[in-house]
């Protein structure tokens, strides 16, 4: 019988994908999501913890950091990329906008704005799906 996926990346995987112009890819071994070529967020083991990677502003990052729960990511922290551990209960709030957030930082200004300015419409002005 097949393995049921893992249900943090399957969470994971949906609200990454329901960013604009979001696609999934593979970077070393680790699923990851990126946005017009630039990656906004990963999905990796590291030292035997399953963590969710992301972009964050350097301030937020030192922010982040204080607590356990966070940790400066390898390689790539100098540049304000942030892991948070799987091990402790996850808030999926927190999570979205964390997400949400590196996505920002990375895409580009046009398609953030466009993003803003459609969610900032009320929904009943907002295009079906079909």
């Amino acid at each position: 019988m097949p393995r049921e996926p893992d249900p943090v990346l399957r969470r994971l995987r949906a609200l990454c994908l329901a960013l604009p112009e979001a696609e999934e890819v593979e970077s070393f071994g680790h699923p990851g999501w990126r946005v017009r070529k630039k990656g906004f967020a990963y999905y990796e083991r590291y030292q035997g913890e399953d963590c969710i990677v992301f972009k964050a502003e350097l301030p937020v990052q030192q922010a982040l950091v204080k607590s356990p729960r966070f940790f400066t990511a390898p390689y790539i922290g100098k540049h304000g990329w942030v892991s948070l551990r799987c091990s402790s209960r996850l808030d999926w709030k927190e999570i979205a906008d964390l997400v949400g957030g590196s996505w920002r930082l990375v895409a580009p200004k046009r398609l953030v704005s466009g993003a803003r300015s459609r969610s900032a419409r009320p929904p009943a002005a907002r295009p079906r799906a079909r």
